[in-house]
């Protein structure tokens, strides 16, 4: 490899990533990749606003690459045996 390479990646997907971040990333011919979790579609967080169904409508048509990880945003190392059957069912909702 000749040049160095860089990724960019945007865990939970906030509406800025797309709004703020992805633009310059447009603005420059580059993309990153954006992590959903569904479950908090549209829900405010800590990082801020949360995508919404417009803003993954338009960065598919974007084309850079969307991955999920569970429904639910479950973290997994925290979570006790009893629960863990739930962590399953957010994985397959995904």
């Amino acid at each position: 490899m000749e040049s160095p390479v860089i990724s960019f990646t945007f865990d939970d997907f906030p509406r800025s990533a797309l709004l703020n971040a992805g633009a310059i990333l447009r603005e420059r011919g580059l993309a990153g990749t954006y992590y959903a979790s569904f479950g908090l579609m549209g829900r405010k967080t800590t990082t801020g606003e949360i995508f919404t169904r417009d803003d993954l409508g338009e960065l598919v048509q974007q084309g850079p690459e969307v991955t999920s990880h569970t429904f639910d945003h479950w973290v997994i190392l925290a979570c006790s045996q009893p629960r863990r059957p739930f962590l399953f069912v957010s994985i397959g909702r995904r």
